[in-house]
């Protein structure tokens, strides 16, 4: 066996034991594992780094090849030195070659933007760089689907239905159903504790808290009343738990617990039928017509409606789970927000059986200050998103801040790394840390009638004083002169990099043609769950592990900092493995004691 070869075995028996923790990309490299050691003597060794190279096209433009950094392992690449931590690796790659860079990862060219003025560039090409390869990969890969589209026109008819039903009256019905769903599930979780929970207290693990009561509302707010929450659940948290390796399309045998898990989802989803949801959400209904007009089978129906679960539910806990982590962990920031919460949610009034009942003001919810900034940033700190694109042809990409056009070659993907992005320290000042009011919007005085859709009340300035007495007609023009009206007007806060606005400088839901069409869905159910939790619960941090002093002493390892907290408060790190996924969990778990308010306590005594 030659070296090279018994190299390639030993890094795949590696993998192997280890596939359950690794990254994103290094689960890439897991699909072809097999067949490494047989293939190795045909692979070319990729050989390094390679600087950019520059020639001029016959139209008379300089066209340059991204730098690459290969790395030295044959169809490796550099997959396990980014799977150790990408935040760190991007950066220091940004740093060596500049912001537009190539990777060589798993066999194939991922070709990373992290200059935010290129990026519109990318997402304007929607005819020569698409996501639907991408997609369709991970349709079959990781939820089971026998072949991407039953039908070429399927993803049309999809995307079509959700721009119907994901918005407007049809969004509000969803969002309604899941505030009842909501409620019922907290009150589950309450009505039999005993007397003494329910005066002192108890203590829950907040991120497996969360996970429960989401899954629980939001799958009967979207298929219905009968959908069977309670058996589903477990087989959803080990789906998800081997999402990122079931994704990368590892071979059956490095994941047996998830494709079972999988398996068992399908055969019950693939059992939803109109005629047989009760109360499900409009675009359930819209999807089950597109099934039966494509003709899809029981797998791949069990399938495409294990994506949308998913996708309802993947990033909804994570980012309650942190939007609480930072609330509790910054100073007077959870008052303050329970003080905004309670102009947006009032007690039903009419008798009912469930103390947790109450009506929800949706548009003030969605406008009240504090709470949203803190939702954006929550967003910025612990969303990684990849908005990747493969090219259809050979294309040139305009770099947006300098102009060089860089030639991409057919097959090749781009990545857009949005938490690059989103923790640039050229757009954000202090990036590494929370910091609750950034996205607060910035409130100016216009002169009134500026904007007719301002609901502040008009307040005139007083009327001007004199300061001069010698003059019968200076005394006349002060005295009737009078300061034009003003309003307080709302202003979302603006960020720039080098003197230039960044437009693209919150991407948690990705952009262009892949931008998360459920975006608005999810960011009720977030907001709502939060808001709710605060309206019927005082809550504490009891206990949390990898506080920021340990993370600190670990080789002074980078990027997955939490972020400042409050001296003494201990917080998990995120799990850098989800990265690309969408917002990262923690790695551990977080204990905290809820304890019932008095107006609460007091309803379910009535």
């Amino acid at each position: 066996m030659s070296t090279a070869t018994h190299l390639i075995n030993t890094l795949v028996e590696e993998l192997a034991q280890k596939a359950t923790s690794l990254s994103t990309h290094d689960l890439l490299l897991v699909s072809a594992a097999t067949l490494i050691a047989t293939a190795v003597t045909v692979v070319v060794r990729t050989g390094g780094d390679r600087k950019a190279t520059q020639w001029t096209a016959e139209d008379g433009t300089v066209l340059s090849r991204p730098p690459a950094r290969n790395g030295w392992i044959p169809w490796l690449g550099v997959a396990l030195q980014y799977g150790k931590n990408p935040d760190a690796f991007q950066r220091k790659c940004s740093e060596t070659f500049g912001d537009i860079f190539s990777l060589r990862i798993g066999g194939k060219r991922f070709i990373l933007i992290t200059d935010p003025f290129t990026i519109p560039n990318v997402y304007k090409m929607t005819k020569t760089l698409s996501f639907s390869p991408l997609a369709d990969q991970v349709t079959v890969n990781a939820f089971g689907a026998t072949k991407a589209s039953p039908n070429k026109n399927v993803n049309a008819a999809m995307h079509t239905q959700y721009a119907r039903y994901l918005s407007g009256e049809s969004l509000r019905s969803m969002s309604e159903s899941f505030a009842s769903h909501l409620s019922t599930v907290l009150w589950d979780e309450c009505k039999d504790r005993s007397s003494q929970e329910l005066s002192d207290g108890w203590e829950i693990d907040l991120y497996s808290f969360t996970r429960w009561v989401i899954y629980a509302a939001s799958a009967k707010a979207t298929y219905g009343d009968t959908f069977d929450t309670k058996s589903t659940y477990d087989d959803f948290v080990t789906f998800d738990k081997h999402f990122p390796i079931l994704a990368a399309g590892a071979p059956s045998i490095l994941v047996p617990e998830g494709r079972a898990a999988r398996k068992r989802l399908i055969a019950y989803l693939a059992t939803l039928r109109n005629s047989t949801m009760q109360n499900q959400a409009p675009i359930a209904t819209a999807r089950d017509e597109v099934f039966d007009r494509f003709e899809f089978g029981d797998n791949d129906r069990g399938a495409w409606t294990l994506a949308f679960l998913w996708a309802t539910q993947g990033n909804s806990t994570p980012t309650v789970f942190w939007y609480y982590a930072y609330a509790l962990t910054h100073g007077n920031l959870f008052s303050a927000l329970t003080s905004e919460v309670n102009q947006a949610i009032t007690p039903t009034t009419t008798p009912s059986s469930n103390p947790f009942s109450v009506a929800v003001d949706i548009p003030t919810l969605a406008s009240l200050p504090r709470f949203n900034a803190t939702f954006s940033e929550t967003l910025r700190m612990a969303s990684s998103t990849f908005s990747i694109r493969v090219a259809l042809e050979d294309v040139r990409i305009k770099h947006g801040s300098n102009g060089h056009e860089y030639l991409v070659k057919k097959g090749e993907w781009i990545v857009i790394s949005t938490r690059f992005i989103h923790t640039d320290a050229g757009i954000f000042e202090r990036s590494a840390d929370f910091v609750d009011d950034r996205f607060l919007d910035v409130v100016e005085e216009v002169e009134a009638g500026v904007n007719a859709e301002s609901n502040t009340p008009t307040t005139p300035a007083t009327t001007a004083t004199p300061t001069r007495t010698d003059s019968a007609k200076d005394i006349a023009r002060t005295a009737t002169t009078t300061a034009k009206p003003t309003i307080k007007k709302p202003t979302a806060k603006k960020f720039s990099k080098d003197g230039k606005p960044v437009r693209h400088h919150l991407l948690p839901f990705g952009g262009g043609a892949s931008l998360c069409p459920g975006r608005h869905f999810a960011s009720f159910e977030i907001k709502l769950f939060a808001a709710m939790m605060m309206y019927f619960f005082d809550v504490e941090i009891v206990g949390g592990k990898n506080s920021k002093d340990e993370k600190s002493e670990k080789n002074g390892k980078e990027g997955d900092d939490v972020g400042d907290v409050d001296e003494g408060v201990s917080l998990p790190e995120m799990d850098m493995t989800r990265a690309g996924f969408g917002v990262l969990p923690p790695v551990d778990d977080l204990r905290v004691r809820i304890k019932l308010k008095g107006h609460v306590v007091e309803r379910m005594a009535a």
